[in-house]
């Protein structure tokens, strides 16, 4: 199925984790959550350790946030399994670049915005942002329309 000397793709399951941004000074600052990839297969007293090496293997566009942490584990029932694997290679997936929530040329497998493509075109009172991923460069967008706008 792999021809020989390819890396066959690894399963892997999202784990939510938390960042702390600094503010302006003093003791301000925000927090929020993402998403990073790690093995399918690791244990659950390992996630912290998985999330830790996936988080520092981000390339941050400004400052790195000052810490962060594992939010949310999703139950096994609750993740998604039609991400391709070795044994998963007939599904439903776009064969240029895989599965369209993974990036294959980002190192922690999450799409990532490159903020200085983003295009914004409007069609029929609909707005529609588009950003292309910094690592490989797909497109990502949403439409926005008026209900959308905070006024």
């Amino acid at each position: 199925m792999f021809d020989e000397g390819t890396t066959v793709p690894r399963k892997t399951r999202q784990i939510e984790y938390y960042r702390l941004w600094s503010g302006n000074g003093g003791d301000s600052g925000t927090w929020d959550t993402d998403f990073v990839e790690i093995p399918a297969d690791t244990a659950d007293d390992q996630i912290d350790k998985a999330v830790e090496k996936a988080v520092a293997a981000i390339r941050w566009r400004d400052e790195p946030p000052i810490t962060t942490g594992v939010y949310s584990v999703p139950e096994p029932e609750e993740e998604d399994d039609t991400a391709p694997d070795s044994g998963n290679a007939e599904a439903d997936v776009d064969q240029e670049y895989g599965d369209e929530d993974h990036c294959p040329a980002a190192p922690h497998g999450v799409h990532s915005p490159d903020w200085s493509s983003v295009s914004f075109d409007t069609d029929a009172g609909e707005g529609i942002l588009d950003v292309a991923c910094q690592h490989c460069g797909r497109s990502g967008s949403i439409a926005v329309d008026n209900e959308y706008i905070n006024w």
